[in-house]
């Protein structure tokens, strides 16, 4: 058998996204640590009735985790995380400088907040989703459901 010359695949660039998860993804009453520093969660929400429509968006906090890989050591980017309804109109949208742990500390899972305190205001009842994306990439999502 003859000898074969074999192209090499042209070098592509690694995605973000393919190492990163979104392992935490929840509508909470609250959050914090305790004395040993691990995070803490209270309450987790995914229905909530309102006295009437439309509703400023009810005292909660979205408890966000990203977990990453070895491979993400150092990255950073964009993180955005996003509430959208039943139409898919954006109706909040936070975006975040997010920093992967340094080489060395693989599976580091920040927890990250955003308040929620009146804003953004709820149209109607329905299925609302919270998006998480890293550089325009959707890493996950939780729906949560107002009646």
């Amino acid at each position: 058998m003859p000898w074969q010359t074999i192209k090499a695949p042209a070098k592509t660039t690694r995605r973000y996204t393919k190492a990163m998860r979104l392992s935490l993804c929840k509508l909470v009453l609250d959050l914090g640590t305790n004395g040993d520093g691990l995070p803490v969660i209270w309450g987790l929400v995914n229905r909530m009735g309102r006295a009437e429509y439309p509703s400023p968006f009810p005292r909660t906090k979205l408890a966000i985790e990203v977990e990453t890989d070895i491979d993400d050591a150092g990255r950073e980017g964009t993180l955005t995380a996003q509430l959208i309804d039943e139409d898919g109109r954006v109706l909040w949208k936070q975006d975040g400088l997010f920093k992967a742990a340094p080489m060395g500390v693989d599976g580091f899972r920040p927890l990250l907040a955003f308040d929620f305190e009146g804003y953004p205001v709820i149209p109607a009842k329905g299925t609302y989703r919270f998006d998480v994306l890293f550089e325009g990439e959707v890493l996950g999502s939780e729906r949560v459901v107002f009646e």
